[in-house]
């Protein structure tokens, strides 16, 4: 049987429910590969983050230190960012290489990946970098309109922050053109779709939240302990370097976690860039096909 053409397709046009099924699909299928393919690349940026906030905590349990706190969050919040930025490209990267190798994401290695990410890099980056810029916005408008916060965000990311959601998808999957083209079609594709994807974004996010509840609910206790842990006098508490080793694994293991979860966000990005592309290419082709009847 030919397992190419049982693959899951990217241009199918779907409703929202079957959308979240195909992720679901896409998951169960893939799941081995894309943990291996994950930790290869996000790794080394969350023992990284996971240093920050182990320094972090230090600082707020230590009273000798606080003053260093808030540089040390603006950092660990950095690295944290970074790693997010690395992670859409990394697992558009992985969609890309499943939709265009017959065996999917079996046997690929690191090298035959970073192959395929290196290109996307710099248009990824800025992409990424202009998100943060208007999710910005979103947090200060937020707090100036107090309750009509829900509101005025749910309009802001309606308008403003779904669209560059789906640029990086446009990057991926259309590399012939450029930053600014592929943020010009992603706002297209947005409002082609318009309630679909913001019902789409409110599922997965919730997803996203419950995939990791259980991982950052035992990493909340440890962080609990650990502050506790460490809040005494040196010497009346045996086996601190234990436990700080101890918390640091967790939290390396609790950051891993968390950027693999986010993982369900971007598949359903790049199923619904997917299926609203075969949407448009569909209403064009029968446009034409009315246009030449005409004749």
């Amino acid at each position: 049987m030919n397992k190419h053409i049982e693959k899951i397709k990217l241009y199918e046009y779907r409703s929202m429910s079957n959308k979240v099924n195909t992720v679901f699909d896409f998951i169960h299928e893939n799941w081995r590969d894309w943990l291996r393919l994950t930790v290869y690349m996000l790794l080394p940026v969350s023992i990284v983050a996971a240093i920050g906030v182990v320094d972090l905590l230090s600082a707020y349990a230590l009273e000798s230190r606080v003053g260093s706190a808030t540089s040390m969050w603006m950092m660990t919040y950095g690295v944290f960012a970074v790693g997010f930025m690395i992670a859409n490209t990394l697992f558009l990267s992985l969609m890309r290489l499943y939709f265009k190798r017959d065996d999917g994401l079996k046997a690929v290695t690191f090298n035959v990946l970073w192959q395929d990410l290196k290109p996307l890099l710099l248009p990824m980056t800025i992409i990424s970098f202009l998100f943060f810029v208007v999710v910005l916005p979103a947090s200060l408008l937020s707090i100036a309109t107090l309750l009509l916060a829900p509101f005025v965000l749910l309009i802001y990311s309606a308008t403003v922050i779904n669209p560059m959601l789906i640029a990086p998808a446009v990057v991926a999957f259309e590399p012939e053109r450029s930053v600014v083209n592929c943020i010009t079609r992603a706002f297209k594709l947005c409002y082609a779709e318009f309630w679909k994807m913001v019902g789409l974004m409110i599922v997965m996010m919730l997803l996203y939240i419950y995939s990791q509840m259980f991982v950052m609910g035992v990493w909340t206790v440890a962080s609990v302990v650990f502050v506790s842990w460490i809040d005494v006098d040196d010497g009346v508490i045996e086996g601190q370097a234990f436990a700080t080793v101890l918390y640091y694994v967790l939290t390396v293991i609790a950051t891993v976690v968390q950027y693999y979860a986010y993982s369900v966000v971007i598949m359903a990005i790049a199923f619904h860039y997917g299926s609203v592309t075969q949407s448009k290419e569909d209403a064009d082709l029968q446009s034409a096909i009315d246009d030449f009847e005409k004749l």
